[in-house]
């Protein structure tokens, strides 16, 4: 149960990402920093928010049982122009859930 609610969080993650990357941005503050910026309101720092995730499963005749995995990954990156130069801050989430089989 935990790894559906899991993969039902990392879609909708996944679409809402989808959906930003279909519309393009007119957030002119944060074009030099790239693609999928986006301004955060009253401050000059930008910030862009990625992810993706796989599901998969596998199954078997006989005793060999079936398996299913879940896993994804999101991304965040932010950054900001300061007047010592420019600040830059990034983390990345992996998580893989499942794996093994139940016969």
């Amino acid at each position: 149960m935990k790894a559906l609610r899991f993969l039902l969080v990392l879609a909708a993650i996944a679409a809402g990402s989808a959906k930003a990357l279909a519309e393009p941005a007119t957030d002119a503050a944060c074009a030099h920093k790239g693609r999928g910026f986006v301004q955060v309101p009253g401050t000059m720092t930008c910030v862009k928010v990625a992810g993706r995730a796989v599901a998969e499963a596998d199954a078997a005749s006989g005793d060999r049982g079936s398996r299913m995995r879940a896993g994804g990954t999101v991304s965040m990156d932010v950054r900001s122009d300061t007047a010592l130069g420019p600040v830059r801050g990034f983390v990345r989430l992996r998580v893989r859930e499942g794996g093994e089989r139940e016969r």
